[in-house]
């Protein structure tokens, strides 16, 4: 089983604070270092105070929408030096594509499987 470089951070991003809890949980048992926020607002400023290597982020939260803050963040890092994956309860279709356009670089849809989050995250965090 591959474990992940203690260095590898993840910032999950979410306003529901069992979502933040669970994905907490679940990187930190892979051997992820896991911050977590529940606003976009509080990412950046902890974006500002350390980069993580790579973020999960909810589309819907009061104030900065995911969606503002995945451009926002693409115009100071592109999709390899700070991977993006939405995960999010919106349907699919055209959401996906419009995730994509502003910058993310994976679109999952909740319910989620935690393998496949766990895979998709390791994928991106390859050198």
């Amino acid at each position: 089983m591959s474990v992940a470089l203690q260095e590898q951070q993840i910032l999950v991003i979410d306003d529901e604070e069992r979502i933040t809890d669970l994905l907490s949980r679940q990187f930190t048992v892979a051997g992820f270092e896991v911050a977590t926020v529940n606003s976009a607002s509080e990412a950046l400023i902890r974006i500002e105070e350390a980069v993580p290597d790579l973020i999960i982020l909810d589309l819907r939260m009061p104030g900065m929408t995911g969606y503002e803050l995945c451009a926002q963040l693409r115009t100071l890092y592109d999709r390899t030096q700070l991977p993006i994956i939405i995960l999010t309860a919106l349907e699919r279709s055209v959401e996906e594509l419009r995730c994509l356009a502003v910058g993310a670089n994976v679109y999952l849809q909740k319910p989620y499987d935690a393998q496949e989050l766990l895979e998709t995250v390791r994928d991106l965090l390859q050198p």
